[in-house]
């Protein structure tokens, strides 16, 4: 029978111990970056310089334009400024950093 690996316990006391100490240092929270650029300077971005970031599939839905479902459901994103979601029933419509922060909830349109 293998031998049990235990310790569990004592390491986390262990690492209480340092952290007091101060030879632990907290984690930092990891920037998010899309290809190497941050979210501020994709923001900053005009929508062809982010078209030209995307792989090909969103390049085309980008280039090609965006039919109507999918142009009011990114108005009203823009448009809304609280907390609530936006309800759409365009599900598979593509995300820009003008919607990052925002809230957006699927539906299938049924009244249940």
């Amino acid at each position: 029978m293998a031998k049990k690996m235990g310790g569990g316990l004592a390491k986390a006391a262990r690492r209480k111990l340092r952290k007091r100490a101060g030879l632990v240092e907290t984690r930092r929270k990891k920037e998010f970056t899309y290809r190497g650029y941050t979210l501020d300077e994709m923001k900053a971005m005009t929508l062809e310089e982010i078209i030209e970031l995307l792989p090909a599939r969103p390049r085309r839905t980008f280039i090609r334009g965006l039919d109507d479902e999918r142009l009011t459901f990114v108005e009203k994103l823009r448009a809304n400024g609280t907390d609530a979601a936006v309800r759409t029933t365009a599900a598979t419509s593509r995300s820009c950093p003008t919607s990052s922060g925002r809230r957006s909830r699927s539906t299938t349109g049924r009244s249940s």
